[in-house]
């Protein structure tokens, strides 16, 4: 089971889904900005970050169990199923591609996040939070 899928369609609504033995992902808001050189005003926006540390939140297990019609047992292993996969699979070849959210990175003890903009965040500010465009 593909658990990135869920991550990033809960990230539409939610400020930060907790993948337990993985880590966090969250979204940052950027402040507008008005950007001289270009004069342009730039709306505020969110980017994608990711922290080790998983905090204790039932959102994942709660989302799978409505939505793949199983019971919250079942949805937390499947999320530590998938989080040792991860895991695995970074420590072997140093990185992992999520499916919508992005690269995951690991360099010796710290992991680095590289948010997809497939998923509409970037690490950037070009992803806005109003819907709106730059304007002059």
């Amino acid at each position: 089971m593909d658990i990135a899928i869920y991550i990033a369609e809960l990230l539409r609504n939610h400020d930060e889904v907790s993948v337990t033995g993985l880590g966090t992902f969250f979204k940052q808001r950027i402040n507008g900005y008005y950007d001289p050189k270009n004069q342009y005003f730039i709306p505020p926006s969110h980017s994608l970050s990711f922290k080790s540390n998983d905090t204790e939140n039932s959102l994942l297990v709660d989302y799978l169990t409505r939505y793949k019609d199983i019971s919250a047992l079942s949805a937390s292993y499947f999320i530590q199923k998938y989080a040792r996969k991860l895991n695995d699979l970074i420590a072997t070849s140093g990185y992992i591609q999520l499916n919508q959210l992005g690269i995951l990175r690991k360099t010796e003890d710290e992991y680095h996040f590289e948010a997809s903009g497939e998923f509409g965040f970037s690490n950037t500010s070009s992803s806005n939070a109003c819907s709106i465009h730059p304007m002059r």
